[in-house]
């Protein structure tokens, strides 16, 4: 990225990237934003990077053409099931009023007692006496520790998969490199097994993993082609804006940004680790050592105010919870604003900064949650 200024107005425009416009861009062309008084408030397509042209234009998700619903199979539920918002897991494990309340849950691949606002009420919630909990697993995660069982889950290594994509347009196939190691089990024979035993017969529920991504692959390509060749190009076709005339609005009446609830406080931002993705490679040593130990960013006035000097241990805490962390004076940050990178663990319990201990269960007006909306008071460490 690289910034330049003109006037009041400065101009950001993302540097050239690699991916699938005329110029190779991936996710979205270069692009520039005009920002006032620190608000985006038009932005244009560089010259460069025509949208015309397929592949070219600014997207928020570039993805392969691939039916995963289809794998699904929603026409085999007997009647219509509840849907409930992972965001708010802490808030439905312990509403009282909830009917009927979560009795039982199944969790694999997430880690929600590190990764899920209000993290406190998300463990809470899953130490509840009541609830029977069940997670697939290759370690001994946050959230693993509330289980009732811990039932071992294959890894990349071992089991047959197709893959979508996240900013690209192929299709991928993930060949097992090694046997079963242990007791692991995939996903799929996990429920195969499930279904068996609660006496479920209908032919859907026996099918094979590979039969299963079978199902998801859309017209052009068979099972067999892409396990032989390993990938897939299947790209979308293009979106049409025909009712569209002049100026599209992203969205009108955005609502200003949240201020500081006491003088003092500051925002909290939670960035993504350089080592960490999410919560996973939070127990890894390598990844661990790399990251060193839970950091939190400050601006050099904003720690001169405190007394704070670069290096010494502070405790970020609000209302929410408190958790412990290292200082890092930087220039690179916004006055009134902290920055706490990556999904830290709570164990052990050194470097145990779970972020989201410290994230309020509060809501945008289109439901989404407010995660920038928090605020910390940083003191020193006893």
């Amino acid at each position: 990225m690289y910034k330049r200024r003109q006037g009041p107005t400065m101009m950001v425009q993302a540097a050239q990237m690699k991916g699938c416009c005329p110029l190779d861009c991936p996710d979205s062309c270069a692009w520039v934003a005009h920002v006032e008084d620190g608000r985006i408030v038009r932005v244009q397509g560089a010259r460069e990077h025509p949208w015309r042209f397929p592949g070219g234009g600014l997207f928020i998700e570039t993805n392969p053409v691939i039916h995963e619903s289809l794998a699904a199979r929603p026409d085999l539920m007997p009647r219509p099931s509840r849907s409930l918002d992972v965001a708010r897991f802490g808030a439905h494990l312990t509403d009282v009023t909830l009917h009927p309340p979560i009795k039982g849950i199944m969790i694999w691949g997430t880690n929600p007692a590190v990764t899920q606002p209000d993290a406190g009420k998300v463990r809470q919630g899953l130490a509840r006496d009541d609830l029977f909990t069940v997670v697939l697993e290759h370690f001994l995660t946050d959230t693993a520790r509330y289980a009732d069982i811990v039932l071992p889950s294959t890894t990349q290594f071992e089991h047959f998969d197709v893959q979508g994509a996240w900013g690209h347009h192929y299709i991928l196939v993930n060949n097992p490199a090694i046997p079963l190691v242990g007791e692991a089990k995939t996903h799929g024979e996990v429920m195969r097994l499930l279904a068996h035993a609660m006496g479920l017969t209908h032919p859907a529920l026996r099918e094979s993993d590979e039969a299963i991504a079978a199902s998801v692959l859309p017209d052009g390509i068979d099972l067999h082609t892409l396990r032989a060749q390993g990938w897939h190009k299947s790209s979308p076709g293009r979106p049409t804006f025909a009712s569209v005339r002049g100026t599209l609005r992203l969205a009108a009446g955005v609502p200003q940004p949240a201020t500081a609830p006491a003088p003092g406080m500051l925002q909290l931002l939670t960035p993504k680790a350089h080592y960490f993705l999410n919560s996973i490679f939070g127990n890894m040593p390598r990844q661990r050592h790399a990251m060193q130990r839970p950091t939190l960013d400050m601006h050099p006035a904003d720690a001169q105010e405190r007394g704070f000097a670069d290096g010494q241990q502070v405790v970020v805490q609000n209302g929410q919870g408190a958790v412990v962390a290292w200082l890092r004076v930087t220039a690179d940050m916004h006055r009134g604003v902290v920055s706490l990178p990556g999904k830290w663990w709570s164990v052990p319990e050194e470097t145990g900064a779970v972020a989201n201990v410290l994230t309020p269960s509060s809501w945008s007006a289109g439901g989404q949650p407010a995660y920038n909306d928090t605020f910390v008071e940083v003191v020193k460490a006893s």
